[in-house]
């Protein structure tokens, strides 16, 4: 096969938002440079925040087929920082279920979350006893989907 099956997209999901890029024609290795943008709710705690899961797929006509996916842990500080600074980074893509084998497959993005409203202040005696407040804050998140670094043999194992 020549690669020309392959379409690809990213779907990205955090928290209840769901964010997809453009779809890429005739390419193993997409470069998106789009910006994403959703509105989410979080908890307040860093800890308690869900993981971002990203999954590249190929727009196969009447369906999508599973290519890569990578789960971002956002509960470490700075994980999602207000403004992302530095270039971005590349995470390492696994396999998905049914799909190929992504060995060294890597994504490039870059994630930023801004509050909407500002801190409320915590004033109630159970909230402070308590070192994880379940309490929900709006946010906007922002990623950056630059592109993907696929491999040579997915040419073969797609077309």
């Amino acid at each position: 096969g020549s690669g020309t099956g392959c379409n690809p997209f990213a779907v990205i999901f955090f928290g209840d938002a769901m964010l997809k890029t453009d779809t890429m024609p005739m390419t193993p290795s997409p470069v998106w440079k789009e910006a994403l943008t959703a509105k989410v709710e979080l908890p307040e705690s860093e800890v308690m925040r869900p993981d971002i899961i990203l999954f590249i797929r190929n727009d196969a006509g009447d369906c999508s087929e599973a290519l890569a996916e990578v789960r971002y842990s956002t509960g470490e500080h700075g994980a999602l920082p207000e403004v992302w600074d530095g270039p971005p980074i590349w995470l390492n893509l696994v396999d998905s279920p049914g799909g190929p084998d992504v060995m060294d497959a890597k994504v490039l993005v870059s994630f930023s979350l801004t509050p909407l409203h500002p801190q409320k202040p915590k004033k109630s005696a159970a909230q402070t006893t308590q070192s994880y407040t379940l309490e929900a804050r709006e946010c906007k998140v922002e990623f950056y989907a630059m592109g993907v670094r696929m491999w040579d043999n997915l040419k073969t194992s797609i077309a």
